[in-house]
């Protein structure tokens, strides 16, 4: 079996009250990672993974509580054969900065991949 590295731009897992006492107690089975390639979410035994250059339409959200205590929600679009899905990452810690790293992974993977305006218009 061969093992596949890539270079991790981000990882992180959800920050409010709640999540910081089940990460307290190891029961916290949440977890982002952003690679170069690819949006990797963690959720209890289910791992689901989307490459970058599917994704589109990043969007920050917060509360006033949320941004009291410096979290927010970063939702990204991702359109496929299947159509448009929404995934976010929730309450994590910077979401400015998420969106900043996310966005340009995003336009480095399509650069790499030389993918043009007409090709992602046919995904």
């Amino acid at each position: 079996m061969d093992i596949v590295e890539t270079e991790i731009l981000w990882t992180g897992r959800p920050s409010n009250l709640i999540q910081k006492i089940l990460t307290l107690f190891h029961l916290n089975f949440t977890k982002y990672v952003i690679t170069k390639d690819e949006i990797i979410v963690h959720r209890f035994f289910k791992k689901n993974s989307y490459k970058l250059y599917l994704l589109k339409g990043l969007k920050v959200t917060s509360t006033v509580f949320q941004r009291g205590i410096g979290i927010g929600n970063v939702s990204v679009e991702i359109e496929d054969e299947l159509g448009i899905n929404k995934v976010s990452l929730i309450n994590i810690r910077k979401p400015l900065d998420v969106k900043k790293i996310l966005r340009d992974a995003i336009e480095d993977d399509i650069m790499d991949r030389t993918i043009t305006y007409k090709d992602k218009i046919r995904l």
